[in-house]
C-alpha cells in the first residue's frame, strides 16, 4: 500500500482543523496524535523542520515550552550514556536531571531502544558492563563477609537488590556460580 504525499496547504489545512477541534485552539504533538492518525506528527516535522515550524506557516498558537529535535535529544542520550555508563536505564534517566524528559523520548522515539539505537548506543554491551557490575557486587560481598547468602546480601546493603539477581539470572544460584562462587 502506497503511502500518502501530502502538500504543503494540505498538511496546514489539517493542522488548522486540529486548532478547531482543541478546546483552546493550541495544538500540541500530543493533542494532534490523540486525535488524528494520519499524517503523523512525524511527517509534519519532516516536511517543515519542526513541529513549531508547521504551527508557525499555519497561523497557529506556538507554544513557549521547548520542543525538542531528534538530534537535540540524541545529544542528550548520548551524553547521559557517557556519564552515567554504569546505570544506563530508562529507570536511571528518568530519575536524573537530565532534559528532555523520558516522556520526550518515548513520543518521539517510541521506546528506549528506538532512541538508543537512533543514538547508536549499544544495549548488548551496555547490558553486559551492568552484567559484570551485578557479579562484581556478589565477590565484594564474599570478600567483606566470607560468604554469600541471600540474608547476608541484603544485609550487606549492596546494590543491585536480590531480586534484580532473580531477573537477570534466573536464580541466586545461577548468579553465584556465574560469578564463581560455588
Amino acid at each position: 500500500m502506497a503511502t500518502k504525499k501530502y502538500d504543503e496547504d494540505e498538511l496546514l489545512n489539517i493542522l488548522r482543523e486540529a486548532s478547531k477541534l482543541s478546546e483552546n485552539g493550541i495544538v500540541s504533538q500530543s493533542f494532534y496524535e490523540r486525535h488524528f492518525k494520519k499524517p503523523r506528527v512525524k511527517t509534519f516535522r519532516e516536511y517543515f523542520g519542526s513541529w513549531n515550524e508547521a504551527l508557525t506557516k499555519a497561523g497557529l498558537f506556538v507554544s513557549e515550552k521547548k520542543v525538542y529535535e531528534e538530534d537535540e535529544i540524541i545529544n542528550s542520550l548520548k551524553k547521559f550514556y557517557l556519564e552515567y555508563k554504569n546505570d544506563f536505564s530508562s529507570e536511571s534517566y528518568f530519575k536524573s536531571n537530565f532534559k528532555p524528559h523520558l516522556v520526550t523520548i518515548f513520543s518521539y522515539f517510541g521506546t528506549w531502544e528506538n532512541a538508543c539505537k537512533a543514538a547508536n548506543i549499544d544495549l548488548e554491551v551496555v547490558k553486559l558492563n551492568k552484567r559484570e557490575e551485578f557479579l562484581n557486587s556478589l565477590i565484594i560481598c564474599k570478600e567483606r563477609y566470607g560468604s554469600v547468602s541471600v540474608s547476608i546480601y541484603k544485609k550487606s546493603g549492596l546494590k543491585p537488590s536480590v531480586q534484580t539477581f532473580y531477573r537477570h539470572f534466573g536464580s541466586w544460584k545461577n548468579a553465584l556460580k556465574e560469578a564463581g562462587i560455588e
